[in-house]
């Protein structure tokens, strides 16, 4: 759930800067901090939580990535943006 949260908080970043490195760069920082309080709760093992910001953390430059290069406001651009969250949500809720 938090991965999808940040994911849709960097949209208008994005949006501002068009610049996909950016926002995945301030995404995987967020996805480490998260996971690092996840390992620190005892939630979760240090494997798990490096696996799980390399993983977020590329799926964020392919989506920031993909929306860069569309047009803001199209058709695409929603079902992209759309798509992004529901698989956060499936795979990293």
């Amino acid at each position: 759930m938090v991965h999808a949260v940040v994911l849709v908080a960097l949209l208008p970043l994005l949006y501002r800067t068009r610049s996909p490195r950016l926002c995945a760069g301030l995404f995987a920082t967020a996805a480490g901090v998260w996971a690092v309080a996840l390992l620190l709760t005892r939630h979760a093992s240090a494997s798990a939580w490096v696996i799980d910001v390399a993983v977020t953390s590329a799926a964020a430059v392919a989506y920031y990535g993909s929306l860069a290069h569309l047009k803001a406001g199209t058709t695409s651009w929603g079902v992209v943006a759309a798509a992004g969250v529901v698989v956060m949500l499936m795979f990293f809720g």
